[in-house]
């Protein structure tokens, strides 16, 4: 399956930027219910999780809503955000 990498892009950027106290419990995907191939390849599943998903930042686990923030990559360090390693699978897979 072929994915629009800026639509996926803008979506995580979207995505990011709500806020918890924003979000109505009914209108977020129930973790336990969303259905990824294990067959793909792991950069295959993550595009398809993200496109499959409402918000993939935000879910409804057991009827409590939780969000999934990454931190920022520290100044002085050498090491990359999991953000940062989700948005590099996504453009190496569209080079």
């Amino acid at each position: 399956m072929k994915y629009n990498i800026n639509e996926l892009e803008k979506k995580l950027l979207q995505c990011r930027k709500k806020k918890i106290e924003e979000v109505d419990i009914n209108e977020v995907d129930n973790l336990a219910k969303i259905n990824i191939d294990r067959k793909k390849k792991g950069n295959e599943r993550i595009l398809d999780f993200i496109n499959k998903t409402i918000n993939p930042y935000i879910f409804n686990i057991d009827g409590k809503i939780v969000k999934i923030e990454f931190s920022s990559k520290r100044e002085n360090e050498n090491t990359l955000s999991a953000e940062d390693c989700l948005t590099g699978v996504i453009a190496k897979i569209y080079e």
